[in-house]
């Protein structure tokens, strides 16, 4: 079991990244690392060893510019999802490229969920982090059973961009393709009775047509911006 409180520590040198310049500068590639079912059967060392190939990939993809930021998160009991990774490259091929040096995923202990987003509201910190810090915070993951009508869609990232900082909204992504995911959110700290009041507003979570999940995420100190 890789332990979240090592997770945490070790993903808080990695709070940020300046992206490359892309065609489409709202273009970011979300990724969930998900647990498989693969157990490690390596001695304690090499666990060790293949965490520290963990942490030294993603340090490579900040100084090549294509990362905005990782952390863990925490998983409803029996989900699979460790952590997230935002990144700045142009396809998947491109995001798959990105982890071929993991050794988590090289021995398929994590699987590279990748989605594409654009962004709908805020921005990540990428100059005043402190990357040995660690802040625990809340993420929204945003799903839907059918796909949503066009009308129906711009109501809901409409709501989210003319009330998000009454709910201390960092940040939010809306899903570019058919996915199980429809959107993410980032929110500053804790409080999950004001975002729950927040998403209750929402005209189409309110409706149905949309479920809002929230689940405990950490990243470094500073990656969401106060304003």
């Amino acid at each position: 079991m890789i332990g979240l409180a090592t997770c945490a520590a070790a993903f808080g040198l990695l709070g940020h990244g300046i992206p490359s310049i892309a065609s489409d500068p709202n273009l970011i590639w979300w990724v969930f690392l998900e647990r498989t079912k693969t157990t490690l059967t390596v001695p304690k060392p090499e666990v060790e060893k293949m965490q520290d190939g963990h942490i030294a990939n993603f340090k490579r993809l900040f100084k090549i510019n294509k990362l905005f930021c990782a952390g863990p998160m925490q998983d409803v009991p029996g989900g699979n999802k460790r952590g997230i990774v935002v990144l700045k490259v142009g396809n998947v091929g491109e995001v798959n490229y990105s982890f071929r040096p993991d050794p988590y995923v090289q021995a398929k202990v994590f699987d590279v969920h990748a989605i594409p987003m654009t962004i709908s509201y805020g921005r990540f910190e990428t100059v005043k982090i402190d990357p040995e810090g660690i802040e625990e915070n809340r993420m929204v993951v945003f799903t839907s059973p059918f796909r949503l009508s066009k009308e129906t869609s711009q109501t809901h990232w409409d709501y989210v961009r003319q009330t998000g900082t009454s709910g201390h909204l960092s940040f939010a992504a809306a899903t570019v393709n058919r996915d199980d995911i429809y959107g993410v959110a980032l929110f500053r700290g804790k409080d999950e009775a004001a975002i729950q009041a927040w998403l209750d507003a929402d005209p189409i979570i309110k409706g149905g047509a949309l479920k809002a999940s929230i689940f405990p995420q950490w990243l470094a100190k500073g990656t969401l911006p106060k304003s």
